[in-house]
């Protein structure tokens, strides 16, 4: 199963988001951008919020648990969820854990919204691939690699800091492991 999920979680992600673009670039033939970013909202925003209140608290209460960092029952550490930010030493799940995805999402259909809609008028887009060498052929497949490449590296200049792995689970998952073998 270690296998698999290594396997898979090297293409699903960037899958998922990749579906998400498409679905992007359909719904905004039928939109205009007040309508399309309501309908984001309603799909990622208010899932995301449930999930940061509903799911999220038993999470992060578990994890307090079974490290050592809280002592009692969920109730007693349910006002306590609301101290700090998680992944900052805190306990609220600002981000919704695994339904990190829903924000980002939001955030990358909130900031692409003018570039593609610029793209889509008058098939924009197909002219900017013809004036760009770098985007056609076999090169157009190398560009996403590379820009991948660029800001996984300027991501792990500060470890600490932005590249913080603790949001992707390897920190957490490299600690478990690390106990295990002990």
């Amino acid at each position: 199963m270690t296998l698999f999920a290594r396997i898979v979680e090297l293409w699903g992600m960037p899958l998922l988001f990749v579906l998400a673009a498409v679905a992007m670039s359909f719904s905004l033939t039928t939109r205009d951008n007040r309508h399309f970013l309501a309908e984001r909202f309603k799909r990622l925003i208010i899932p995301l919020i449930l999930g940061i209140f509903l799911l999220s608290p038993p999470q992060v209460y578990i994890e307090r648990i079974t490290h050592a960092q809280f002592t009692g029952s969920f109730w007693q550490f349910l006002p306590h969820y609301f101290d700090g930010w998680w992944g900052f030493g805190g306990n609220f799940a600002w981000m919704g854990l695994h339904l990190w995805f829903l924000l980002m999402l939001f955030l990358f259909s909130l900031m692409m919204l003018p570039l593609f809609r610029y793209l889509k008028q008058a098939n924009r887009a197909c002219v900017v691939v013809q004036k760009l060498p770098l985007l056609q052929g076999e090169t157009f497949l190398v560009v996403p690699v590379v820009c991948t490449g660029i800001i996984e590296a300027l991501v792990n200049l500060q470890p600490d800091g932005v590249g913080m792995r603790v949001f992707g689970m390897k920190a957490r998952e490299k600690r478990t492991l690390q106990v295990s073998h002990s």
